[in-house]
């Protein structure tokens, strides 16, 4: 709910006048709208690399792929307990937890760390650090 800025009176959503005092109403300003993931948690075991995800952004996203140490991977999972899985893409929206389980062709050393990166339906990429046991 909004507030007259002239009186205090409370405003609905439909008002373009002030009932109480007849003051026009402003044009309520559109949220702006952010993507942003957030890396919960990461496991490492014979399926592949796992990938907990959390949508910490007010705008809903869509991981179209993944990417590990530069190389395109596989992804041999989605899932989401209120996001969508679609066509191999695993959309979240705000607030929404997610998983995504990839392999990777890549064979690096045990012990170093290298780049997953997450990319996203609008061209955004979120990296984070995996490595070999």
């Amino acid at each position: 709910m909004q507030s007259c800025l002239s009186c205090g009176a409370t405003l609905s959503d439909d008002d373009t006048a002030c009932p109480q005092c007849g003051a026009k109403v402003e044009a309520r300003p559109n949220p702006v709208l952010v993507e942003s993931l957030a890396f919960e948690m990461i496991f490492i075991d014979q399926r592949g690399f796992t990938l907990r995800v959390r949508n910490s952004g007010t705008a809903p996203l869509t991981v179209v792929r993944v990417t590990y140490a530069g190389q395109p991977t596989e992804i041999t999972n989605l899932s989401s307990e209120k996001g969508t899985v679609k066509d191999g893409r695993l959309t979240l929206e705000p607030g929404d937890l997610g998983e995504l389980t990839f392999r990777t062709s890549y064979s690096g050393s045990s012990g170093v760390t290298y780049d997953a990166d997450v990319l996203t339906a609008s061209g955004k990429s979120y990296r984070t650090l995996v490595g070999f046991p």
